[in-house]
């Protein structure tokens, strides 16, 4: 099959194309470069909301990407403290507007072109319990897909416990909420998955392993290690789910008020090329 007839598929069919597989999709060069490993221990809402509880800054940030098969996007996030409470809020875009399309017999001429868009926004928040960390973000989201219109509005769930000073377990509940469209077929991907960090004393690196069952894609696998320096850290990640692997990498660097990330995921299948992210964040 034509390469070109791939990628197409591809975009269609996992994205619808970006309604709800989207809520799926890394936002961050963070949780790009670890595939989203990390529920017990990450530096991303997008992973597990508690993550929220690990920042003592407050930052702005900003991101820009480009997923497998081509699919650009971006974000802007902010992280504030009110009564030393920590809250997120962010806005999030995908599109894809000269999509071609092609009828049931491929040809070197498309029929024409579509676009396709998809806009969220989330708010997050968390509180600390003991040795618990609880955590809920909330996102609305608005998608196009040819004519056809979907909106709705998910909620994530995350806690994370200290078992000992080096293990830690954390659990999460991703994508529950409720969608409308008229013309669209719609499959809430809800997610639910449990993982456990350990910081192994050899080289000082965090490493992370997650089980998560997703309603359409069965059970997911994740392992990831995170390794930091004084003013840099490094990130590796691998995702499994059915016959498909997910390869991550990314590091950051810190100068001052100023922070760069970038990460990268590439899929076992090379038609796809490499996604590629890249963060910049501000503290203040």
């Amino acid at each position: 099959m034509n390469k070109k007839y791939i990628i197409i598929f591809f975009i269609i069919h996992t994205l619808k194309a970006i309604g709800l597989e989207a809520l799926n999709i890394p936002t961050s060069a963070l949780s790009a470069s670890s595939t989203g490993a990390g529920i017990a221990n990450s530096n991303d809402v997008w992973i597990n909301p508690t993550s929220i509880l690990t920042k003592n800054s407050k930052s702005i940030r900003f991101s820009g990407f480009n997923w497998l098969g081509q699919i650009p996007g971006n974000e802007i996030s902010i992280l504030w403290f009110k009564n030393n409470v920590p809250k997120y809020f962010s806005i999030q875009s995908l599109g894809v507007d000269d999509i071609e399309l092609y009828g049931e017999n491929p040809s070197d001429q498309p029929l024409g072109k579509f676009s396709t868009s998809w806009i969220s926004s989330s708010y997050c928040t968390g509180y600390k319990l003991n040795k618990f960390d609880i955590a809920y973000l909330f996102k609305l989201n608005f998608s196009k897909l040819y004519n056809e219109f979907m909106y709705g509005i998910t909620a994530n769930f995350g806690i994370t416990y200290e078992y000992k000073k080096n293990i830690k377990f954390g659990f999460n509940l991703n994508n529950f909420g409720y969608e409308v469209s008229e013309g669209l077929k719609t499959s809430m991907p809800s997610r639910y998955g449990f993982g456990i960090s350990y910081l192994e004393p050899l080289i000082n690196s965090v490493i992370v392993s997650d089980l998560i069952y997703d309603k359409n894609n069965d059970n997911i696998f994740k392992i990831g290690i995170n390794k930091s320096f004084s003013m840099m850290s490094l990130n590796l990640g691998l995702t499994q789910h059915n016959n498909d692997l997910f390869y991550g990498f990314g590091s950051s660097y810190r100068f001052n008020q100023w922070k760069i990330n970038i990460g990268i995921t590439s899929h076992k299948n090379t038609v796809f090329d490499i996604s590629r992210y890249l963060d910049i964040v501000w503290y203040f």
